[in-house]
C-alpha cells in the first residue's frame, strides 16, 4: 500500500471531473471490479422494477374512480414522483459506476 504525504499537491485535494476519475479501469483491482459490476447489475435490476412500478402507478392513475378520489390522487402521484427521483438517482450511480470500469 502507497502511504500518502502530509503535503501533497492541492491539485490532489480538488474534486475529480469526468475527466479526472479517481481510479480508472487499469488501477481498479479485480475485488473493485467485481464489486461495481455486481453494483451495476443491481442497479438494472432496481431500474427494471422501478419503471414497472412507474407502469402500474400510470395505469392507477388514469382510472377515473383514483381521479375522482383527490386524496388517493394525491398519495398516487406522490409515490409517482418518488419512483421517478429513485429512478434518477439509480441512472446517476450507473453512470458514474460504468465510468469507473472504462
Amino acid at each position: 500500500m502507497e502511504s500518502k504525504s502530509v503535503n501533497s499537491k492541492p491539485q490532489e485535494n480538488l474534486p475529480k471531473t469526468k475527466d479526472q476519475s479517481p481510479k480508472t479501469n487499469e488501477n481498479l483491482s479485480k475485488n473493485e471490479r467485481q464489486k461495481i459490476e455486481k453494483r451495476i447489475v443491481k442497479i438494472e435490476e432496481e431500474i427494471a422494477v422501478s419503471e414497472e412500478n412507474l407502469k402500474k402507478l400510470t395505469l392507477q392513475m388514469s382510472n377515473s374512480e383514483i381521479v375522482a378520489n383527490q386524496n388517493e390522487f394525491q398519495n398516487l402521484t406522490k409515490q409517482y414522483q418518488q419512483t421517478e427521483k429513485s429512478i434518477q438517482n439509480l441512472y446517476s450511480e450507473w453512470e458514474e459506476l460504468l465510468e469507473k470500469l472504462n
